[in-house]
């Protein structure tokens, strides 16, 4: 069991660097003014507000907003946020975040439930890795924080996962580890709508 956890980090930090490096030509803020970051303005959920009062690394109603730099959601309560290395290791990678679900610490990385998100700049496309996973199903359109989400379900070694995408100002994509030995995560948790809900990039 221990090898095949090891196993699948692996896999998981090949795809944080995988999509990381797709990631690295967006470049920017990724916070541009369109019609389309209006219509999201306008959309704001009451704790994307309590948010923006509260500013990076302030606690809301439903955890705490983590501010990469490109990218920025609300960790829930009882969530840890697991820091994302650069991949060259020269700071903290600002288009990533990853919230484990079922971990105190980052060694529990091996037994939680994950969140992690990746942002893409609109000149650096998403990469398609469905070819990682079997099984796969396609998920309905859904809504949440006043956008539509769409992907699918899959599983790699063993694991199942959720892959969400979504375009805006730049593309976000979104993989959720749904099921691990501490914590699972069903795409309507109230946990994990607030990390939709509260996403800004």
């Amino acid at each position: 069991m221990l090898r095949k956890k090891y196993n699948w980090l692996t896999v998981l930090l090949a795809f944080a660097v995988m999509l990381t490096l797709a990631a690295c030509g967006g470049g920017g803020s990724g916070k541009t003014d369109d019609a389309g970051s209006d219509a999201e303005v306008a959309d704001t959920t009451v704790e994307e507000e309590a948010a923006d009062e509260a500013g990076d690394g302030a606690s809301t109603a439903g955890g705490e907003l983590i501010d990469a730099g490109n990218v920025r959601a609300v960790c829930p309560t009882g969530w840890f946020n697991l820091e994302v290395q650069n991949s060259d290791g020269d700071g903290l990678d600002p288009n990533q975040l990853t919230f484990l679900k079922g971990a105190e610490s980052a060694s529990d990385l091996f037994n939680a439930a994950s969140v992690m998100i990746v942002f893409h700049g609109m000149d650096n496309p998403v990469m398609d890795i469905r070819s990682v996973y079997e099984d796969i199903e396609e998920l309905e359109p859904f809504e949440a924080g006043g956008r539509t989400w769409e992907g699918f379900k899959g599983v790699s070694m063993g694991y199942q996962y959720a892959l969400l995408n979504r375009e805006g100002s730049g593309e976000v994509q979104v993989m959720v580890l749904m099921e691990n030995d501490n914590a699972s995560i069903a795409l309507d948790d109230p946990d994990f709508l607030t990390i939709l809900e509260t996403l800004d990039y």
